[in-house]
């Protein structure tokens, strides 16, 4: 993603750059506990900062006994609220003041059994639920996309999982002055480095007789569709565990493929076009993650997971097809949505899993 670009046309994404991934048991990957910014604050588990019908904030250690109907929303970025100028603007909040109280358990960077963990880890502190909702599928459709971020594909996969592991290391370590002081030259070198540009030339200049360790890992020179094999089977293992959850429970589990750019005949704004043409020019693979028939290939191969399933399946990039969002600016890259998107999406989940209409 071009950062310039992204921070010109909506500057409280910077609010989102700075918010840390950090380590934690089992899910491996998680949003910094207790962020405070003007766009985005998190609270003591690292959930974003959510409210009830009343607009009063949200006690996951408080909730459990609490009267009422309640939903939740799993997911990843997008649900999250990734570029909503507040937390006030997430569509879950949205919902919940429409009536339908949805808690929101968005994990940025999660992938399927990601979000899973996520829920069987927390499910304790849970007031009974209506139903969950699975807004998701995009992180696991980029895995398919993007070269090598398989190290151990029997097991499952994260987003960048080597340099998480460099990173979450130091969470362990014994906390020294050196060791502070270390941490905050690297971080400061991996945010030049993510500014691309000369700045990445640079330390690539001043890196280039550094000797690296090899990666200890395993296979990851896979094919796309070898990629794909691994990323539904892996998705299919975990419908089968939520389709458990439904049935055990009676709870109802909607999934719904989230909208991606491109994945709908919605025309896209000049402000979408001009925002991921950059994203593209970045990362090319994003070229595939956003073609159409790429898309048809992933909804048909994840389509077959709920044949046989407890979970019901939606697809909201079906949704977004209404000539209605022609040239509606929603998406800020190819997936996250601005206070617009958030909007739309919440219209369109009361109309067509709460039952709300139009």
């Amino acid at each position: 993603m071009s950062i310039v670009s992204r921070l010109g046309c909506y500057p409280h994404h910077l609010d989102y750059q700075d918010h840390a991934n950090e380590f934690r048991p089992f899910v491996t990957s998680f949003g910094q506990a207790n962020y405070r910014s003007n766009a985005l604050n998190t609270d003591h588990l690292g959930f974003r900062v959510q409210f009830d019908e009343r607009g009063k904030s949200i006690d996951f250690y408080k909730i459990k006994n609490q009267p009422g109907k309640f939903s939740l929303l799993i997911g990843g970025s997008t649900s999250f609220g990734v570029d909503c100028s507040s937390d006030e603007k997430t569509f879950a909040n949205k919902i919940t003041r429409s009536g339908s109280q949805l808690l929101n358990w968005g994990l940025r960077g999660a992938v399927c059994q990601q979000e899973l963990i996520t829920y069987l880890s927390q499910k304790h502190l849970l007031p009974d639920l209506d139903s969950i909702i699975i807004f998701s599928g995009a992180n696991d459709a980029s895995l398919v996309c993007v070269r090598g971020e398989f190290a151990y594909p029997e097991w499952g996969s994260v987003f960048s999982e080597d340099n998480f592991f460099q990173q979450y290391r130091s969470q362990y370590a014994v906390r020294t002055r050196s060791s502070v002081q270390t941490g905050k030259i690297v971080s400061w070198i991996e945010k030049q480095f993510g500014l691309g540009g000369w700045r990445r030339n640079l330390l690539n200049w001043l890196a280039r007789n550094q000797a690296y360790p090899s990666h200890q890992s395993e296979n990851v020179s896979l094919t796309e569709a070898e990629r794909l094999q691994v990323v539904i089977g892996h998705l299919k293992n975990c419908l089968e565990t939520w389709g458990w959850v439904a049935k055990s429970t009676g709870v109802k589990i909607h999934y719904v493929l989230q909208p991606v750019a491109g994945w709908s005949t919605k025309e896209l704004s000049d402000r979408e076009r001009v925002l991921i043409a950059s994203d593209i020019q970045a990362i090319p693979e994003l070229a595939l993650f956003t073609d159409p028939l790429f898309y048809k290939k992933f909804k048909a191969a994840l389509a077959e997971a709920f044949f046989s399933s407890e979970v019901k399946f939606h697809d909201a990039n079906l949704w977004l097809s209404d000539t209605r969002y022609n040239s509606a600016d929603i998406f800020t890259d190819s997936c996250h949505l601005n206070d617009h998107g958030n909007e739309v999406i919440a219209e369109l989940l009361n109309e067509h899993i709460f039952g709300r209409g139009k």
